[in-house]
């Protein structure tokens, strides 16, 4: 009797799982990115000469641009297995946690190499909380910046722009005429969110 019991649970758990994995939308285990295989990743801090809201950035555009990102990087670090599944988990979280702003003027990118080659990135403003990814990201994935903000910070690559870059936002479009340049907002030079 009991072992009938104990059998009847398993097939009950098993048409759950199975139930639940072909529901739109729904999957137990996060679909791998990028699709393709990696055997390092690298994280960069890299100065931005583009300017704020200008698209696509000097770094990831359609895909890396790898000629670009060498002659702008300031600083890199690599990053370990664990260091790369949080990053994953981060960047592929199920909640959005951070203080998003309108901007988009990234300084910090994570590529994923096969044999020295680009295979993904992960490029990031942390003064606006925004992100693109090369391979496009998964539907549905948000970001919790706060996770992604301590990694870099354990890597050394910093979350603020390289010393020295100066960072002119245009007016804030939401001020009176004349009043409160975007520029004059602490996140925007590179200082912690509040």
């Amino acid at each position: 009797m009991r072992s009938q019991i104990q059998n009847c649970n398993s097939h009950w758990l098993l048409f759950v799982a199975l139930f639940a994995a072909l529901l739109p939308g729904c999957s137990l285990v996060r679909k791998p990115w990028p699709s393709k295989s990696y055997d390092e990743v690298r994280g960069y801090q890299f100065t931005n000469p583009s300017g704020p809201l200008v698209w696509p950035s000097p770094v990831l555009g359609a895909t890396l641009n790898s000629a670009a990102l060498e002659k702008l990087k300031r600083r890199e670090s690599a990053l370990n297995a664990d260091q790369t599944r949080i990053l994953l988990d981060a960047t592929f979280s199920d909640r959005f946690e951070g203080v998003p702003a309108g901007c988009y003027f990234p300084h910090h990118v994570f590529v994923f190499y096969s044999k020295q080659k680009p295979v993904g990135a992960i490029e990031v403003c942390f003064m606006c909380a925004g992100k693109r990814c090369w391979p496009d990201q998964p539907k549905d994935s948000k970001t919790n910046y706060p996770q992604l903000e301590k990694l870099a910070k354990e890597l050394g690559i910093g979350t603020e722009a390289p010393k020295g870059e100066k960072i002119v936002l245009p007016e804030d479009p939401f001020a009176p005429p004349g009043n409160a340049k975007l520029s004059e907002y602490p996140f925007a030079t590179g200082a912690s969110k509040p």
